[in-house]
């Protein structure tokens, strides 16, 4: 799909996505579909953190997106603050039996290069200027930081299965773009379809279905075409 840098005058917060690999050839209809892997990982490369890309193309990834005057105006997301730990310890999860149960620092990052992958797609609440620019503002100031309100998280990819003791406070990039978005999403109740927007993405982290709990990458690309195929 590709997410437009540039909408007309729109004023907009919510959450963009894309999907994990699917074949060689992206073959989920929607999500850029016939899309080879090597134009995806072209798409997001950048000289400044050239293994996004990696994470984009065969992860996926979920961030927080914030339109100001029609403009793209911050993509901020919660990542591996390493990714080569993160592939190892994926590696000895995998030959344990105990895939992606594990967790490792997490970091906020930049992630504008990922609205021109080809399989982009979000969600995006139309709201009031100030608003927008204010959220833009605050996610802006979350990147380089290690958690939320001054707490420290770990990443991990199954957060619903992996809090403890020893780690009160985890989560993946779906699980914490969902939390900091619908608490800006209740101070807005005021302006229409926040409200509806907050309540739909809590339902779906508090499903019974462990998929849908743990947030996985995608149930988020399932919920917002749905959500966009409803609002439209």
């Amino acid at each position: 799909m590709v997410v437009a840098v540039t909408v007309d005058n729109k004023n907009a917060i919510g959450l963009v996505a894309v999907s994990s690999m699917r074949g060689l050839f992206h073959d989920a209809p929607g999500e850029g579909q016939g899309s080879f892997w090597g134009s995806r990982l072209l798409s997001t490369f950048t000289i400044s953190e050239p293994k996004g890309c990696i994470g984009y193309a065969y992860n996926g990834h979920t961030a927080m997106l914030a339109r100001v005057d029609g403009t793209v105006a911050a993509v901020v997301g919660w990542n591996p603050s390493s990714y080569m730990t993160a592939q190892v310890k994926t590696m000895i999860a995998n030959v344990m039996g105990t895939k992606n149960r594990f967790t490792c620092e997490g970091t906020w990052y930049n992630d504008a290069p990922m609205i021109h992958d080809p399989t982009a797609i979000s969600v995006e609440i139309p709201i009031n200027g100030e608003d927008a620019k204010k959220f833009g503002t605050s996610i802006s100031g979350l990147v380089g930081g290690t958690g939320v309100g001054g707490a420290n998280f770990e990443y991990t990819f199954l957060p619903a299965e992996m809090e403890s003791n020893d780690h009160p406070f985890v989560g993946q990039c779906t699980e914490l773009a969902v939390v900091v978005l619908c608490a800006w999403l209740h101070e807005f109740q005021d302006q229409p379809g926040c409200t509806e927007l907050k309540n739909a993405l809590f339902n779906m982290a508090n499903s019974q279905n462990m998929s849908e709990r743990n947030l996985m990458q995608g149930k988020m690309m399932q919920f917002i075409s749905n959500w966009n195929n409803s609002h439209h």
